[in-house]
């Protein structure tokens, strides 16, 4: 089970591999990654935030008798954050979360569960507006 640490990767060259997304920079970055200043083009980071896993999923036999399988729930909740350069306005930043987040909630294979955006800020050290969000994601692994 790898779930919340080849997530964010797989997503990455899931969204490099959209034409629409060329001219943007996309990796994978934690917060407190080196990013280039100012900020001239959108870059967009991924990364896991946080993994929640259950207990043992319970399953119904053929017998029709209860058994613990070696199934587990994950809950994987992955930090997107769009970097949009000041010029270019907070606006823009939305309209990038927009084509992102329906790519990955329509397209992309994956059983999401909530997506947030918690809103734009400017952050002067970066000369860029960053546009914070999350997504959290539902997966069923076994041992």
């Amino acid at each position: 089970m790898n779930t919340s640490g080849t997530l964010p990767a797989t997503m990455v060259t899931y969204l490099k591999s959209c034409a629409e997304f060329n001219n943007i920079d996309i990796f994978v970055a934690y917060d407190n990654s080196t990013k280039p200043v100012p900020i001239v083009k959108p870059i967009v980071t991924v990364c896991t935030k946080g993994v929640e896993i259950s207990e043992k999923v319970n399953q119904t036999g053929a017998d029709g008798k209860v058994y613990v399988s070696d199934k587990r729930n994950v809950k994987t909740t992955i930090s997107i954050a769009i970097h949009m350069p000041y010029e270019k306005g907070a606006n823009e930043a939305f309209l990038l979360f927009d084509k992102i987040y329906s790519k990955l909630l329509f397209v992309y294979n994956t059983s999401v569960l909530t997506a947030l955006c918690t809103g734009a800020e400017y952050i002067r050290e970066y000369g860029a507006i960053v546009l914070n969000s999350e997504l959290s994601v539902a997966a069923l692994v076994s041992s």
